[in-house]
């Protein structure tokens, strides 16, 4: 059998459209039916992998921020919330969480990324990173 891969894109700008149209609860309720049926497909089916893509924000006052290697108090990157308002939401049923860094201010390559995993709640991964080229 081949493993699968389901890519959302655009939940954010969704999310936050719905948002605007009808309050933060009927958005917070898309997003958390969106993550019980995502929950359930994976659950269904072992060989099927689901990737967000996801904009992170930087919500210093929320507390439910991800918390990145490369952070110091001269950087921009302290705490991550992915989804904005919504962050805490997606997050409930998301196992894993890749942050991926530009690496123009690391002297990296242009067009080098940093891919860190700042939550891993099924494996040993938290904070272990890798510059993908």
């Amino acid at each position: 059998m081949k493993r699968q891969i389901l890519l959302l894109d655009g939940l954010g700008p969704a999310l936050e459209s719905t948002q605007r149209r009808s309050g933060l609860v009927q958005a917070n309720a898309l997003a958390a039916s969106l993550v019980r049926s995502v929950a359930h497909l994976s659950r269904s089916y072992p060989l099927l992998l689901v990737l967000f893509t996801l904009e992170a924000g930087r919500d210093m006052r929320s507390g439910d921020e991800l918390t990145s290697a490369f952070s110091s108090p001269s950087n921009s990157i302290c705490g991550i919330s992915p989804g904005g308002m919504l962050g805490r939401t997606l997050l409930t049923g998301i196992d894993t969480v890749i942050l991926l860094h530009d690496t123009v201010d690391a002297g990296l390559n242009d067009g080098d990324l940093i891919a860190e995993v700042v939550k891993d709640r099924v494996g040993p991964s938290l904070g272990q990173w890798v510059i993908w080229a």
